[in-house]
Order: C-alpha cells, then sequence, then structure tokens
C-alpha cells in the first residue's frame, strides 16, 4: 500500500487518529507548527526527514518583558499558527529566563497585541500594515515604573533610560501624580538627543489641564489607560506625529491645538467632547489619519454647538462616517473598527 509520509516540528501538538490536535492546556499560536520533508528509503527500512527547505506561513513574534510572573496577551484580529481565518485570542503567558513570551501567527493591517499585567497596560500595539511571513519580531512591553518616586528620582531615571541611548520610553504612573511630577518628566525628556522618542505612559487613568503639554523631542505619545484628556492637555507638541489613546472616552477644549506634525490620532469609544473654551483640534486635520474603536457611536451635537454626547447609532453606520468627520472636523481618513472611509 503506497505510503505518505509527513513530518511536522509542532510542540504543542499530538498525533490522534489520523491528525494532529492540540495537546490539552495547549493553544494555537504559541509555539511553532512547521512542516517539513520525509521520503521513505528506497529498501522501505526508513524515513529521511528534512527541514532543510522548511519555511513558515506565519511569523514570530517576540515580546520582550521584565516581569515577574504570568503576562496577559490579547490579540485581536490575527491568524495563530495552524489556523484559518482571523480571530481574537486571550493568552495567559509565563516569559522565560531572558523575559521574553512569543506568538506565533499572521499579523494583519488593523491587528492589535495588547500585553497586560494585572490590571495595567504595559503595552498596546496596533499594527499599521501586514507583516511579513518566514520572519521575526520583537515588540518591547519592557516598563519604567515612576510610582512612588520624588521628582528628582524620577527626572534621574528619566535620564538614565535616555543614556542608555532608548528611543523608547515606557513609564508605568499613577493616579495621584501631580503637576510638579509631569513637570518633571518634561523636563527630563528635554536631554533627548534627537526628536525621535516614542512615550508610552502606562496606569494613568485622566491627563489634567496642560499635563502634557509642551514635551520635547516626542515623535509619538500612548497613553494605554487614559479615559479622559483635560483642556489643553495634549497641546502645544511640535513634534508629534502619533498619538493613541485607546481607551480615551472624554476629550476637553484644546486639547490637540498646536501640534503641527500630527499625522495619526487613535481613540477609544469616545463619549464625551467638549469645546467651550476652545477648538479640541487645530484647523488642518485633513492632514490626519483618525483610527476609531469599533464601539464608537454617533456623536450628537448639542444647540450650541460646543458640547458632544454619544447616541446609540454606531458610527461606522452614520454620515459623519462616510464623509470623515468627527466632532465637526474633516479628517484625511477614518477607521472604524475595520471599515475605512
Amino acid at each position: 500500500v503506497p505510503t505518505f509520509p509527513h513530518v511536522y516540528y509542532a510542540p504543542n501538538y499530538k498525533w490522534e487518529a489520523g491528525t494532529l490536535v492540540l495537546k490539552e492546556g495547549k493553544a494555537a499560536g504559541t509555539d511553532e507548527y512547521i512542516e517539513g520533508k520525509a521520503n521513505i528509503t528506497p529498501n522501505g527500512q526508513g524515513i529521511n526527514v528534512s527541514f532543510a527547505d522548511a519555511t513558515r506561513n506565519y511569523s514570530r513574534l517576540r515580546i520582550a518583558t521584565n516581569q515577574d510572573g504570568s503576562v496577559t496577551v490579547i490579540a485581536k484580529f490575527i491568524t495563530p499558527a495552524n489556523t484559518r481565518g482571523y480571530s481574537d485570542n486571550t493568552y495567559t503567558l509565563t516569559p522565560d529566563e531572558k523575559g521574553n513570551v512569543y506568538l506565533y501567527g499572521k499579523f494583519f493591517k488593523y491587528s492589535s497585541i495588547i500585553v497586560k499585567n494585572a490590571d495595567v497596560t504595559l503595552v498596546d500595539y496596533f499594527f499599521q500594515k501586514e507583516i511579513e511571513t518566514n520572519k521575526s519580531y520583537v515588540l518591547d512591553a519592557t516598563v519604567v515604573s515612576l510610582v512612588g518616586l520624588s521628582t528628582e528620582e524620577i527626572q534621574s531615571t528619566i535620564k538614565n533610560e535616555l543614556n542608555k541611548g532608548k528611543a523608547d520610553i515606557r513609564l508605568v504612573l499613577s493616579d495621584d501624580m501631580t503637576n510638579d511630577d509631569m513637570d518633571a518628566i518634561k523636563s527630563a525628556l528635554e536631554y533627548a538627543k534627537d526628536e525621535n522618542i516614542n512615550l508610552t505612559i502606562m496606569g494613568l487613568k485622566k491627563v489634567g489641564h496642560y499635563a502634557l503639554a509642551g514635551i520635547s523631542n516626542i515623535k509619538s505619545l500612548k497613553l494605554t489607560d487614559t479615559e479622559e484628556i483635560g483642556e489643553f492637555a495634549i497641546c502645544d507638541n511640535e513634534t508629534l506625529q502619533v498619538f493613541e489613546a485607546p481607551k480615551l472616552r472624554t476629550i476637553y477644549s484644546g486639547a490637540f491645538l498646536y501640534c503641527p506634525h500630527l499625522q495619526t490620532l487613535r481613540f477609544g469609544p469616545i463619549e464625551n467632547a467638549e469645546e467651550f473654551n476652545s477648538p479640541i483640534f487645530d484647523n488642518e486635520t485633513d492632514r490626519i489619519d483618525l483610527i476609531l474603536s469599533s464601539d464608537q457611536k454617533e456623536l450628537k451635537e448639542d444647540r450650541n454647538g460646543s458640547l458632544w454626547e454619544a447616541s446609540q447609532t454606531p458610527y461606522a453606520d452614520s454620515y459623519d462616517h462616510n464623509t470623515k468627520h468627527f466632532i465637526n472636523n474633516y479628517f484625511k481618513s477614518i477607521i472604524c473598527g475595520h471599515s475605512k472611509h
């Protein structure tokens, strides 16, 4: 009887009833799944196995952490290795001795990876484009905690990160951070050698008035846990190109004024916005790509034209989405979930 052997390197799987199935407690996408070549020898006594020409039809994503214990990884709109279609998956992973955890799968434009330690979001990464298969990528989820430090310690800690040549500064703050603490962060960033710092702030639920205004040398600013941005909170950031706040729900007057190089905004499901004292955005929003939550509702304006509140109508189905308008501003493009205009 002709036999056609197959060989796999697939640590999460076992051979059962003529097929590969996941081992108990294992999840697709948390280890390799590679098919090699297998040929029966001419005398039929053995099988020659080779992985020399094997290629992965997926990518390897290494997530670097400095956490004790396990982390939660929430992967949305991906295809784990050895699966088909798109899916959302939540994994509990334990870092190896070097602090790394791994995902194996296909990652597309609009895929996202959230890494959490307990309730703190370590990283919330949104893919701007599909990544190539059969390659390895790294996502940095290492963090520096400023909780409980004095203003002098905050400054020295950030300067130490900059002196290491780091362009990605990832800070954990507490909600009781004072304006003096925020000023210490901004003062330390003045010592950066270039204007390409990617600043991520975690643990901060509310950004007060002017709190993150006028930061030097930042290219991107990501607030992983922020739900409210106060008046003029992000204004006057002249080098800022990308702003992300995936949990943002409330925006106040002047939040993004005087940010002349802003190219990308990513918000959570906005429920309230107000412009009593000033417009929220500069006039030139037609240069900005706006990314909204798939849960975003259409915002209804009050009769005075200075207050917006979320309705029950999905924004993706609204006239404003079709015409690329949000809070009475016209944008270069608006993505709502996976729907783009």
